[in-house]
């Protein structure tokens, strides 16, 4: 009769979704080896402990992306309120994080290969373009970042 909040049963399955083995989960849950081999034979706690571990997975994906919202955030405002050469990494930064964004939709599309409006190597070149323009703009509109002189112009 597993799921019927057996002794033991809620801190053996902690214990083996953190990754212990069974005898030191059961050790931990104060049940036996043996008791706990035979759970883990049982149907319906075979399915509470998938279902444990399905929502501490759930849990560390909210985690990872209101983290990710966060980061973003701190991005952007480096790149709008940071000395030039700081600015530049988090322009450099959102670029790359936008590129990789864009190939894991374009998988999550289709598991066809997509016709890709650029080839990888275009793409790079247009990013590469794009961050010398950026950085030439910084020049001109800062001076040289790593000695702190303004332009002569």
């Amino acid at each position: 009769m597993a799921g019927n909040g057996r002794r033991g049963d809620d801190a053996l399955i902690a214990g083996l979704q953190a990754g212990l083995t069974v005898q030191k989960a059961a050790e931990g849950a104060n049940i036996s080896e043996r008791t706990a081999h035979r759970r883990l034979t049982d149907d319906e706690f075979r399915r509470k402990c998938a279902t444990v571990g399905i929502a501490i997975r759930e849990h560390a994906v909210a985690m990872v992306n209101a983290a990710s919202t966060v980061a973003a955030n701190t991005l952007l405002d480096l790149m709008e309120n940071g000395p030039p050469s700081i600015r530049l990494g988090a322009a450099k930064a959102i670029l790359q994080m936008a590129v990789s964004q864009d190939d894991a939709q374009r998988k999550a599309i289709s598991t066809q290969p997509p016709a890709p409006i650029l080839t990888p190597a275009q793409r790079r070149f247009r990013i590469e373009h794009l961050m010398e323009e950026a950085r030439r703009i910084e020049l001109e509109k800062y001076g040289d970042a790593a000695t702190g002189l303004p332009n002569a112009s």
